[in-house]
């Protein structure tokens, strides 16, 4: 059996998760082709060069503040240039799909794809850990809404890659969903790496600053410089600036900065807090490996934001807004010192250690198509 696997290309999320599935698929013996752009292209490259890649489009962002905050307005403005690119997008999936000759697709969050797989009639299974996208307008968010729904139904199963409630770290995004969705929505829990937590005698902070880079700048140019410059004696940071491949390398008394951390699963495993920018990937990777997480989301990204509220409504951490960095070190103290914190994100990572995500999202996709 031969899968067509093609995922958003915005990060690395959406590629690390895809990659998963399509190793266990590999490892059941079936052929497997990836497809994504942008970012998604270059992981695969990384991370996956022994599996067959097509290229699924052209880059397609939304505009940014310097801050990294979203430009509605000027995004708004880009619309024209961003519609052209989707229909380029579903042409090329067409062709693709067409070129590949699959037996089943596998659309992770990309409604191209499932405009051209259900064009050509070919079984379909949709990824999602953002059903719908929030949105400040009730007019707008009333419309997509619908859409995209629209869209995630057109398949032959629904895979929500998240926790199921109360521990949804995307709750927000699951909320007020056409009951035609919401009741198909199959909860297998994040499809991450997960490791097994070594307790260390000093306390160590691992910062994973990822996403796009005009997300990260504006956190690397606030925060890197306190890091610098601090004065904790019983804290290690390691810090990682999401710059995939670089090999620069910055050590200080009690840091070290990589460009792109290489041995990040060793370094997880030792960490006693993560901070990161908001990602569903890196929030699910520390939860579900027992360690405690400070949010500091990209403002005005209505995902990160939700996400990092999750945090803190779950009892796994604290949210830091960008523009109070200033108090970066108060909340590391914080949760490295209130035991609550710990113990919470141990019940939550041993209530779900024996969820095989991957194992059950291939069960899903494989009783769906029959």
């Amino acid at each position: 059996m031969r899968f067509y696997i093609s995922f958003m290309g915005i990060g690395y999320g959406h590629a690390s998760r895809c990659i998963n599935i399509a190793r266990e698929l590999m490892r059941r013996g079936y052929e497997v082709f990836l497809s994504s752009y942008g970012d998604g292209l270059g992981y695969i490259a990384r991370e996956s060069s022994d599996i067959p890649v097509v290229i699924g489009g052209r880059r397609v962002t939304w505009k940014m503040r310097e801050d990294g905050s979203p430009d509605i307005k000027g995004t708004l403005a880009r619309l024209p240039v961003y519609a052209f690119r989707f229909f380029g997008h579903v042409k090329g999936e067409l062709e693709n799909i067409e070129a590949v000759e699959p037996d089943v697709v596998i659309s992770d969050s990309r409604i191209s794809t499932i405009i051209a797989a259900r064009s050509l009639e070919i079984p379909l299974s949709v990824i999602v850990n953002q059903p719908r996208i929030l949105l400040k307008s009730p007019l707008l968010q009333k419309g997509t809404t619908k859409l995209m729904s629209t869209a995630w139904n057109l398949s032959n199963s629904v895979i929500m890659a998240d926790l199921p409630p109360p521990y949804t770290i995307s709750k927000a995004h699951i909320e007020d969903l056409p009951k035609s969705l919401y009741d198909r929505l199959e909860f297998v829990g994040p499809i991450v790496k997960r490791v097994k937590k070594v307790n260390g005698e000093e306390k160590r902070v691992l910062v994973l600053i990822s996403g796009p880079l005009h997300e990260r700048i504006p956190l690397i140019k606030s925060l890197i410089p306190l890091i610098r410059k601090n004065d904790e004696k019983d804290i290690q940071f390691t810090v990682s600036l999401g710059d995939a491949g670089s090999s620069y390398v910055e050590k200080g008394r009690n840091y070290v900065i990589y460009g792109w951390l290489q041995n990040k699963w060793e370094v997880l495993k030792k960490s006693d807090l993560v901070v990161c920018r908001g990602g569903h990937t890196t929030i699910s990777e520390a939860i579900l490996s027992g360690i405690p997480v400070i949010s500091i989301p990209v403002p005005g990204h209505s995902e990160k934001e939700e996400n990092s509220r999750s945090i803190e409504r779950i009892g796994v951490g604290m949210i830091l807004e960008q523009d109070k960095i200033d108090l970066f070190f108060k909340c590391v103290k914080t949760v490295l010192d209130d035991p609550k914190y710990h113990k919470r994100a141990d019940e939550i990572a041993k209530r779900f250690s024996t969820w095989d995500s991957v194992d059950r999202t291939v069960g899903i996709i494989l009783s769906s198509i029959h």
